[in-house]
């Protein structure tokens, strides 16, 4: 694949609370500026989980309002189709936010979409898979995935999951391609 071709994005970052790590994949086949789109969602996740819907909802209008004035000026209107596209489609996106605390064996979740995060228990030397999120409230993994588009609400919840761990368990962050054979296995 051709690098200019993808569309995943992946940041990891810390504060003083917690480790963050960040992963979207833009979907190319709906919309325009999806690639743009999942890099500014990966670069703007909050410093803290998202505990309500409020909350939710308010640092997505902002984000999204934020993104539109970035990218508005730089549309080609000279060419309908994009033009049209960016006015009337927007841009897609999955989403996925994980944030490890530094001072708990806990970390919390919050994702939209197929790209994945796979927590794997470690018992006695074994591994077992504890912790699907969020490509596990997929009907089948056939669906098309949700995806959230700066141009429409949130219609989907993005309240953050916790979840504790112990030293020596597994987590794995994938976008889509990776996380099919993943639960294929």
């Amino acid at each position: 694949i051709n690098e200019d071709e993808n569309e995943d994005a992946i940041r990891i970052f810390e504060n003083s609370n917690f480790n963050l790590f960040a992963m979207s994949d833009g979907a190319g086949g709906a919309g325009i500026y999806c690639k743009e789109w999942a890099n500014y969602i990966v670069n703007n996740q909050p410093e803290f989980p998202i505990l309500s819907d409020e909350e939710a909802n308010k640092w997505f209008q902002k984000i999204s309002k934020s993104f539109y004035e970035l990218i508005k000026p730089t549309v080609n209107y000279d060419n309908i189709f994009i033009g049209e596209r960016f006015d009337s489609e927007g841009s897609y996106a999955t989403l996925l936010y994980v944030w490890l605390s530094k001072t708990e064996k806990k970390f919390f979740i919050s994702g939209i979409g197929d790209t994945t995060l796979f927590y794997f228990k470690k018992t006695n030397h074994n591994y077992s898979i504890n912790l699907i999120e969020p490509i596990s409230k997929q009907v089948s993994l056939e669906d098309n995935p949700e995806l959230i588009n700066w141009q429409k609400a949130l219609e989907y919840p993005l309240l953050s999951k916790s979840v504790d761990y112990e030293n020596g368990d597994t987590i794995i962050i994938c976008t889509d391609s990776l996380s099919r054979r993943i639960v294929y296995q």
